[in-house]
């Protein structure tokens, strides 16, 4: 199997921040190798990070991402009645604001996140696009990943 598709995959990746070497992170490093193989493979990766330290093609800030009135008025009522914070809430709509922008201006196939918060599920709810939820465990079960050729060896 050489990874190659009769047509290059377009996929968004949710990690925590991006580039590369901005904080101390295990799922931003794998996030890194994951990109690379994949775009040496010849498919388009985008990245959605709420903490975007360089801008370019390829990245969208959730900062950036606008929600309309009504949802922000909907996450601050629902946070009031249920005496929950909104921000994950809040945070999962910029993710889905950002799917859906991806969608439509460049075609996204797919939406790669990883599990931590319960963001997945109000992602993969919304029906954009298929969900892949990333679950990241400890060396000695996962083993290493170093390149594009260990990932196909799976």
């Amino acid at each position: 199997m050489n990874g190659k598709l009769d047509k290059p995959l377009k996929t968004a990746i949710y990690v925590s921040s991006w580039p590369p070497g901005r904080v101390a992170s295990g799922i931003v490093t794998y996030t890194a190798q994951l990109v690379s193989s994949l775009r040496a493979f010849g498919h388009e990766v985008y990245i959605i990070t709420p903490d975007a330290g360089e801008k370019d093609p390829y990245t969208v800030d959730l900062e950036e991402i606008q929600l309309p009135l009504l949802t922000k008025i909907w996450h601050r009522l629902h946070a009031k009645l249920t005496s929950r914070p909104s921000g994950g809430a809040r945070h999962a709509a910029r993710i889905t604001a950002a799917i859906r922008k991806l969608v439509k201006e460049k075609g996204i196939e797919v939406f790669e996140i990883e599990e931590s918060f319960g963001m997945s599920a109000q992602v993969s709810q919304m029906g954009i696009v298929p969900v892949s939820l990333r679950l990241h465990g400890p060396f000695f079960l996962t083993g290493y990943f170093n390149d594009a050729l260990s990932a196909m060896s799976f």
